[in-house]
């Protein structure tokens, strides 16, 4: 029998002590990755998390919303870039692995073809942006550079995880985290206050350093590209591009940009103050955990044990997470400053969302996991519950500014979360039978 070591028996003890549970083999590989991916998220979250805060104080509510209009716009270009690769490189990689090299040296050649493509069209469509969203040349420009650097470290830390290097990924976000700081730290010492561009320039020089860490641990590991795999990845990535482009219409992207159309950029600022808990909880937090359990989700076939075990988890979970983030978001805002006014229906309101994101993740990941016809019904599901949020938002914002954003992504998400539920009951049944 193989030795565990002193994490390994930790992590069993702590498992058996939330679901009464001895963990198997797979439970405790997961459990392996999900750890080492919480200590590089958290050590990096800690850090840019803390100096983040500072950085929105110096800013203010105006400053802070071009930034992130920056970064809302930035994802949408970002969804071609990747052509929904991320989610090829980390199902592929993780279940073909005596074809590893081929499909690692196919991913890649297909991202620099992606490349040339697109950054061409992105300046071509820059007058159509502006009109469309009015969105200022300068933040638009902003965005593209922003989207090449963070299009590189999403597909760095797939392809990381599908080769299961997780405790160099855990490394190198620490690594990530660190460099922003220390940016950060050298602007607001020169300057004695900060604009979007010193901020978007510290987020480009965190994650430009983690994609060329990242690279130097996989591109010794890519082969000759082959036609089939090229076609493979891109045929799976296709579906995943569909869900990524509906997903953009679903949340704080969109939302941020059409507060900025409907209302001004303070209210982008105060809105995104209050985002800053959802991205602390379900983008660092429990992410990690999500990117652990997707490539694990893929090789296992049984439907029924992934949706039972996560609901066991989620029922126990979810509710400590919604008192956890209310509180998190007041003493977010004790540290902001005076010129982001804290209201307790708005934090309740975030709250919410995140809850119902984390369970609409792990649903996701499951349905994503089983293949071409999950990827087509993710599409289905987040183009609808997309419409939804786009038609709410351009009703309520003018009316309820920050507060009909909120209110909307709530209604999205809940129509969301019944689609995914109606579709893993059916595939549970289908295990069953």
């Amino acid at each position: 029998m193989e030795k565990q070591s002193f994490i390994d028996n930790l992590l069993a003890k702590i498992y058996f002590l939330i679901l009464r549970q001895i963990p198997g083999k797979i439970s405790s590989h997961l459990l392996s990755n999900i750890f080492y991916n919480l200590c590089g998220m958290i050590g990096g979250t800690l850090i840019t998390f803390i100096f983040s805060i500072w950085a929105i104080r110096l800013m203010g509510p105006e400053e802070y919303g071009k930034a992130n209009i920056v970064v809302g716009a930035s994802n949408f270009l970002v969804i071609f870039l990747l052509f929904g690769l991320t989610n090829s490189a980390m199902r592929y990689l993780s279940r073909e692995k005596e074809h590893r090299g081929e499909i690692l040296g196919s991913i890649l050649i297909i991202s620099v073809i992606l490349l040339f493509i697109f950054l061409p069209i992105f300046l071509i469509i820059t007058p159509l942006i502006n009109k469309l969203f009015r969105l200022e040349t300068e933040l638009y420009f902003w965005a593209i550079g922003y989207s090449l650097i963070t299009a590189g470290i999403y597909l760095s830390e797939a392809i990381l995880l599908g080769i299961d290097r997780v405790k160099e990924r855990a490394l190198i976000t620490i690594g990530s985290g660190i460099f922003f700081a220390v940016t950060i730290l050298i602007f607001s010492s020169i300057l004695k206050t900060l604009t979007f561009k010193q901020y978007i320039f510290a987020s480009i020089v965190r994650w430009l350093n983690a994609a060329i860490a990242a690279m130097i641990i996989f591109l010794p590991l890519a082969k000759r590209p082959s036609l089939k795999w090229m076609a493979e990845t891109l045929h799976f990535g296709l579906y995943h591009l569909g869900m990524y482009a509906a997903g953009f219409f679903l949340f704080f992207s969109i939302d941020a940009l059409m507060l900025n159309y409907f209302i001004n950029k303070t209210a982008v600022g105060i809105y995104s103050a209050y985002y800053m808990t959802f991205h602390a909880f379900a983008g660092k937090l429990f992410h990690p955990i999500i990117d652990a359990f997707y490539p694990m989700a893929s090789t296992i076939d049984n439907t029924r044990l992934l949706f039972d075990k996560i609901y066991q988890v989620g029922r126990k979970v979810l509710p400590l997470i919604f008192i956890a983030s209310i509180i998190a978001t007041a003493i977010l805002f004790y540290f902001y400053g005076k010129e982001f006014p804290f209201q307790l229906e708005l934090a309740a309101l975030m709250s919410t969302n995140i809850c119902i994101y984390i369970a609409n993740t792990f649903m996701a990941s499951i349905i994503g996991s089983r293949g071409l016809g999950g990827a087509k019904f993710l599409f289905i599901a987040t183009l609808i519950a997309a419409a939804v949020n786009v038609s709410l938002n351009a009703i309520l914002i003018p009316k309820w500014q920050v507060a009909g954003v909120m209110l909307a992504t709530t209604a999205a998400f809940t129509l969301l979360t019944m689609l995914y539920w109606i579709w893993l009951r059916f595939e549970t049944l289908k295990t069953s039978s």
